[in-house]
């Protein structure tokens, strides 16, 4: 990673490898995952990038979850249009087939 030997590593000196480790971890932690802007991020932070990108996660299960809500108000409950029907009065003539057009009987 080029920025963190031109912006951390080259510009310090250290006294050990236990003192060049804790600042290598310090400046990613602090500087290039909080502070830093990435180009592969739209030019945002990692920590802002992954905020944004938890709250649009979050919007769509919110939307989702809206949108079965109102699905399941606006549909009748399963059977209820037949129920309807068998409890409609019968209207009208009856027709009888004549016997010609009965096929086998």
């Amino acid at each position: 990673m080029k920025s963190l030997k031109y912006e951390e590593v080259l510009r310090n000196e250290y006294r050990g490898l236990g003192e060049a480790r804790r600042l290598i971890v310090r400046f990613l932690e602090q500087v290039y995952n909080e502070k830093r802007l990435h180009s592969a991020l739209g030019y945002r932070p990692p920590v802002e990038f992954e905020q944004a990108l938890l709250a649009r996660k979050q919007a769509a299960q919110t939307m989702r979850a809206e949108n079965l809500n109102a699905q399941s108000c606006d549909k009748p409950a399963a059977g209820t249009a037949a129920r309807a029907e068998s409890k409609a009065p019968l209207t009208g003539k009856l027709s009888k087939r004549p016997d010609s057009t009965r096929s086998g009987l």
